[in-house]
C-alpha cells in the first residue's frame, strides 16, 4: 500500500467519523434506487431495502504500562569531606621568610591549637603583641614599625596551651624603605560634601611614583578603632592599572560609590612590571573625611496656564521657568566611571604613560 493511498484512506475514515458520512449514505440510497425493477400490474411494488449502517471503528486498546521495579539495596552515600587536621603546633604563614613586607604595618598570622596564647617578640626582646587562638585555629598579631626602624627585622613567635609551652618559630623579613614624603590629598577637602554617585580624588606626590588611594566608610573605621582591631594593609583592586604622579607632582582618580560618610588616605607604592603591589614606600597621607550624597532630585515646577489671549505671540525659550524664579541650571554631580569594590574604595586607576 503506497503512502498516497494510505493517506487517502485515512482522510476517508476521518470524514465518516466526523459526520461527512451523510454523503456516503446518500450515494448508497441512489445506488439502491437504480437497482429497483419497474412495478408490475398484478403485484405490489418491491420495497426499497433500508441502507446498511456502517459499523463504528473499533478503538485500539491502550498499551499496558510495565511498572519499573523499585531499586533494591541501600543507596550509595555521598562522599564525606575529610576534615582538615587540627594543628598541634604553631605555624607562621605571614610574613613569608626572606621576603619583604608590603608595608611597615606587618601582620603576623598563622595557625595554632585553639585556646593557645601566642606572643610575638622583636629582635630587641620587645613584645610586639599577643593573641588567643580561636576555634578556627587561626591567630593574627599586627604591629606597625616606626620610620626609624631598620629595614632588616626578625621576630620570635611562642605560645602556651594549658600551661604547656608550644614550639618556637623564628622569622626574618625586610621592611619597605619609606623615606619618601607622604602624598597629599587636595580634593575633596576635609568636611566637604560631594553630590552624585562618584568622587574625584586629586593630590600631590613624588613625580613618577604610583599612588594608592583607600577610602572606607567612617563608621566602619571608627568601629575598628574602638575595637582596637588591626588589619592587613589593603591591596589595590587593580594594581596593573596604577595612578602615576605626573611630572608636575599631581595625580587624580575618580571612583563611583554609594552615598556614605567616608574617610580617605593615599600612599606611594612600588608596583612591579607584572602589576603586582610590592611595597608601600611612604607613610600614608593625612586622612580626609568627606560625605558623598545622592544628587537631589530637581523640583517639579507646575505652571498654571494663562487665559487664551486674543493675540498669540511667540514666547522666548525658558520664559515661563524664568517667571517662576526657578534656576534652570543643572545640579552638581561628580563624574565617575569606576566601581566601588566592597565597602572600601581602593584605587590605582591611571594608565602608565
Amino acid at each position: 500500500m503506497t503512502t498516497s493511498l494510505r493517506h487517502k484512506l485515512l482522510v476517508a475514515t476521518l470524514a465518516a467519523s466526523i459526520g461527512l458520512g451523510g454523503v456516503l449514505v446518500s450515494g448508497a440510497a441512489a445506488f439502491a434506487d437504480e437497482a429497483t425493477p419497474a412495478p408490475a400490474a398484478t403485484t405490489e411494488p418491491t420495497a426499497t431495502p433500508e441502507p446498511t449502517a456502517t459499523p463504528e471503528p473499533t478503538a485500539t486498546p491502550e498499551p499496558t504500562a510495565t511498572p519499573t521495579p523499585a531499586p533494591t539495596g541501600d543507596p550509595t552515600p555521598a562522599p564525606t569531606a575529610t576534615p582538615a587536621p587540627v594543628p598541634t603546633e604553631i605555624s607562621l604563614l605571614t610574613p613569608e621568610a626572606g621576603k619583604p613586607a608590603i608595608a611597615r604595618s606587618v601582620v603576623f598570622g598563622g595557625t595554632a591549637p585553639a585556646g593557645a596564647v601566642i606572643t610575638v617578640t622583636g629582635s630587641d626582646k620587645t613584645v610586639l603583641g599577643t593573641a588567643t587562638v580561636g576555634e578556627l585555629n587561626v591567630f593574627v598579631v599586627a604591629y606597625t614599625y616606626g620610620p626609624e626602624a631598620s629595614v632588616a627585622q626578625s621576630v620570635t613567635v611562642t605560645g602556651t596551651l594549658d600551661g604547656n609551652d608550644l614550639n618556637t618559630v623564628k622569622r626574618s623579613f625586610t621592611l619597605p624603605d619609606q623615606s619618601l614624603p607622604a602624598p597629599v590629598i587636595t580634593a575633596p577637602t576635609a568636611g566637604s560634601t560631594v553630590y552624585g554617585d562618584s568622587v574625584t580624588f586629586t593630590g600631590t606626590g613624588t613625580p613618577g611614583k604610583n599612588v594608592v588611594v583607600v577610602a572606607l566608610p567612617t563608621a566602619a573605621l571608627d568601629a575598628a578603632a574602638n575595637a582596637r582591631s588591626a588589619q592587613a594593609a589593603p591591596e589595590p583592586s587593580d594594581p596593573a592599572d596604577p595612578i602615576i604622579v605626573d611630572k608636575d607632582g599631581n595625580w587624580s582618580v575618580t571612583l563611583t560609590a554609594e552615598p556614605n560618610d567616608y574617610t580617605a588616605t593615599a600612599v606611594l607604592a612600588d608596583i612591579d612590571a607584572a602589576g603586582k603591589l610590592v611595597s608601600l614606600i611612604s607613610p600614608p597621607s593625612a586622612p580626609v573625611q568627606f560625605v558623598l550624597a545622592a544628587t537631589p532630585a530637581a523640583p517639579v515646577v507646575v505652571v498654571t496656564p494663562a487665559p487664551t489671549p486674543t493675540t498669540v505671540a511667540a514666547a522666548a525659550s525658558g520664559h515661563q521657568l524664568a517667571n517662576t524664579g526657578v534656576d534652570a541650571r543643572g545640579l552638581l554631580a561628580a563624574a565617575g566611571a569606576l566601581s566601588l569594590a566592597g565597602a572600601a574604595l581602593v584605587a590605582t586607576r591611571r594608565k602608565r604613560a
